[in-house]
């Protein structure tokens, strides 16, 4: 039961691990797309703002 536990944690780290380099790399390609973006900062979190009080 303890190398099942231990196992368990280790698969859990890892896991963590990948969904955090998941995370960075949405991250800096959000900003990608901001910067080659032709729209105005305003624009932009117009269109964020919006999105979010649609849901």
């Amino acid at each position: 039961m303890i190398r099942t536990k231990a196992a368990y944690d280790e698969a859990v780290n890892d896991l963590q691990e990948l969904l955090d380099k998941k995370t960075a790399l949405e991250e800096q390609e959000i900003i990608k797309a901001v910067a080659n973006s032709n729209k105005t900062y305003a624009e932009i979190i117009r269109f964020l703002t919006e999105a979010e009080t649609e849901e």
